[in-house]
């Protein structure tokens, strides 16, 4: 394990590695804060805790990290780890095993565009994405059961809400009325009515239902051309994972799946 505060404040510290077979469990309160020059984090996939301070600092309060590959161990994302002001990409290990989501998890996190919940995720917490000024789009797993919102209060960028559920998520409360006029929410086919009568989901005004996709349809335009090649490699770049790029059904989105798509193309 990594406790407390080990490397917290190590201002010069910029790149972090664990082997491929690093047993490491848990990492502590304040382990990483304030390591001003840390850009990127790829977190052990035996990682099952993150610690949660009672200072108020969370794991990676005041480093620089923009990207941040969670470990596939891991069950839930705590409520604080400090990265408001410099996340950009949010990955996941294979197979994550994440459940929950807590309280104000990504609360005011700024610079985050998109971001996919995946696959097991059953609850979200009280304002896990409130003030994500910059929040475009979202991905909510068929798993989810249960949020507890609001959850997107002043999140008026947000354009795109998908719910993979066959069921709408339960609502404990919330407002977020900023999203219901300006996101569309896309729901599984057959189920709009449900959506269209569940609470909270009822409210947005437009609720599109998705139908069967065309694997490489990448873009969602009804073709597989050069513009599914350049969004696959944008996520890539991202890091995380879709579906409809997982061109060989392996579970992961890379230069494999680029190259089958050329090939698919020519």
């Amino acid at each position: 394990q990594l406790g407390g505060r080990t490397f917290n404040s190590c201002s010069s510290l910029s790149k972090v590695e664990f082997g491929s077979d690093s047993q490491l469990q848990y990492i502590g309160q304040e382990c990483f804060a304030f390591c001003e020059s840390l850009g990127e984090f790829d977190m052990p996939d035996k990682v099952s805790v993150l610690e949660e301070g009672d200072s108020g600092i969370g794991i990676f309060t005041g480093s620089s990290i923009w990207r941040l590959k969670l470990s596939a161990a891991l069950t839930s994302i705590p409520s604080y780890l400090g990265l408001e002001e410099s996340l950009t990409s949010l990955s996941f290990g294979e197979n994550p095993q994440l459940t929950s989501i807590e309280e104000g998890a990504f609360w005011g996190y700024i610079k985050l565009r998109e971001i996919t919940i995946p696959e097991g995720v059953r609850t979200i917490g009280y304002g896990a994405f409130n003030d994500c000024t910059r929040l475009e789009t979202v991905s909510f797993p068929s798993t989810l059961e249960t949020i507890e919102g609001p959850l997107f209060d002043n999140c008026e960028a947000v354009k795109d809400i998908y719910c993979y559920s066959t069921t709408p998520p339960q609502f404990q409360y919330g407002s977020d009325n900023s999203v219901f006029n300006t996101a569309t929410l896309f729901v599984p086919a057959g189920t709009k009515e449900k959506y269209q009568a569940a609470y909270y989901w009822k409210n947005f005004n437009k609720i599109v239902e998705m139908g069967p996709t065309t694997k490489g349809d990448v873009n969602g335009d009804g073709a597989v051309d050069a513009g599914d090649i350049v969004e696959v490699v944008n996520i890539i770049a991202r890091g995380v994972y879709a579906d409809d790029a997982d061109m060989n059904g392996d579970g992961k989105v890379n230069v494999a799946d680029a190259i089958m798509l050329v090939n698919i193309i020519e």
